[in-house]
């Protein structure tokens, strides 16, 4: 996670990732969560999907769609999608 802090202030200038769409199926986690933002920090359109609900923290899952506008699919116990 270091490394992510340390490049993520030059990432909004620069947006190497611009035009990308990055689709992630991963833990949604505090620290996958951050990489998350910092690949859309850096100009990608980022899609997550929870790999496995019974390790989603329902409160990252949660962040991500409501404060950072997160297409995010499955959250622990809902069946729907939330985009």
């Amino acid at each position: 996670m270091q490394v992510l802090e340390a490049i993520k202030p030059d990432l909004p200038k620069k947006k190497p990732l611009q035009g990308l769409t990055i689709a992630a199926c991963l833990h949604i986690t505090s620290e996958t969560a951050n990489l998350l933002i910092t690949l859309k920090a850096a100009g990608a359109i980022v899609v997550a999907c929870a790999s496995n609900p019974l390790s989603t923290q329902d409160s990252v899952a949660a962040s991500l769609v409501k404060d950072l506008i997160f297409p995010l699919l499955q959250l622990k116990g809902r069946q729907q999608a939330l985009l």
